[in-house]
């Protein structure tokens, strides 16, 4: 698993996201038990804002370490962004229809 982290950190300063994702994925798999891959992965879809997935990986962390405040201060993040988001999107959508 330190390997493909590791892998996964120089995916990240070379700006190479999918591989990035791709490797944490891996080691989240590799060792179902640790927390950081999926805190890992988790931050990088956050930053794509891809709220949904990143709140669940969220969700799977908090299993594992019970009490972390960042954890669910991130899930909470993650669910206020993504309404932030659907409400611009439907305020789009209706100026685009006309309403």
């Amino acid at each position: 698993m330190q390997l493909l982290m590791g892998a996964a950190s120089t995916a990240g300063e070379l700006k190479i996201p999918g591989i990035q994702e791709t490797l944490l994925r891996r080691a989240a798999t590799v060792a179902p038990e640790s927390e950081w891959p999926r805190r890992a992965l988790g931050m990088l879809l956050f930053e794509r804002q891809d709220y949904p997935s990143a709140e669940r990986l969220f969700a799977a962390c908090a299993e594992l370490s019970p009490g972390d405040t960042q954890l669910e201060d991130l899930r909470r993040e993650c669910r206020r962004l993504q309404q932030q988001k659907q409400r611009r999107l439907r305020t789009v959508s209706g100026a685009a229809s006309g309403k």
